[in-house]
């Protein structure tokens, strides 16, 4: 007997799991007494009449969306991800710059790639930088590039990721932890696309889209002058705030049959 490979028993469970789709929900219903939700169905008729916004916003999410949604990582029936699933489905074609927020482990990069590999951009790149991890130095070499001998250690010419993203996406994990010299650069990138690689006076361009995320309270660093207001509002054209698991309960079954494959 010829063994199932693994990516047919995740087709598997995506199929059972999206045949299932409307009583998963109905689960997370039961869970989440705040917010009364309704069942995903093909059939109108069997959407219960509970709330006419969350009913078309269901009615607007088509089986293949979430099916891409759930391939990507993007795994949920809680009230607040269905919602979070429609904003992505509303940016995810076009090039507006994204800022998601939320605690740790919220799911903030599922949620950036979801968007990109749900898009017109995703058979480009989709490439993700830790903010957090460099110091500004290293982190401007790395998201625009340097020319040879612009710093000690830069003994080659070097790609920056802005280009390795074109017509891409490219996640900036943590950018709340951007030193604000460097801030300035990526303000200028997001405004008309252009760049200049470290030790150099040439100007670049690139079309890659920018998706960031942060833990911090970005008004709470505007305020204390450690992050810049415009760079927040250019970032933010789309802003995607993630509630941690603990107020999403509808999610814990999905997530149990997606991590299971059950």
């Amino acid at each position: 007997m010829k063994k199932s490979s693994k990516k047919d028993e995740k087709k598997s469970w995506i199929d059972r799991f999206l045949a299932d789709y409307s009583e998963v929900v109905a689960i997370g219903e039961s869970l989440s007494p705040r917010v009364r939700y309704v069942s995903v169905s093909a059939d109108e008729h069997q959407l219960t009449h509970i709330d006419e916004h969350r009913i078309e916003i269901l009615k607007s999410l088509a089986p293949e969306f979430v099916r891409a949604c759930i391939e990507s990582g993007f795994v949920g029936a809680d009230p607040h991800t269905v919602d979070v699933m429609y904003i992505v489905r509303e940016c995810c074609d076009t090039s507006s710059p994204v800022l998601i927020t939320g605690d740790r482990d919220t799911g903030k990069e599922v949620v950036a790639n979801c968007i990109h590999r749900v898009g017109v951009r995703k058979n480009q790149t989709f490439v993700p930088v830790n903010c957090a991890g460099l110091s500004d130095q290293l982190l401007q070499s790395e998201l625009f590039g340097h020319k040879k001998g612009a710093f000690t250690g830069a003994v080659n010419d070097k790609k920056g990721l802005v280009e390795t993203a074109m017509e891409g996406s490219l996640f900036l994990d943590e950018v709340g932890d951007m030193g604000m010299g460097l801030q300035a650069a990526l303000l200028r990138f997001l405004n008309d696309g252009s760049y200049t690689p470290v030790g150099t006076t040439e100007e670049k361009k690139s079309d890659a889209r920018i998706i960031a995320d942060t833990n911090q309270n970005i008004e709470n660093l505007i305020k204390e002058k450690k992050f810049r207001q415009d760079l927040y509002y250019r970032l933010s054209e789309v802003e995607i705030p993630l509630r941690p698991l603990f107020m999403r309960p509808g999610d814990i079954l999905p997530l149990v049959v997606s991590d299971l494959g059950i």
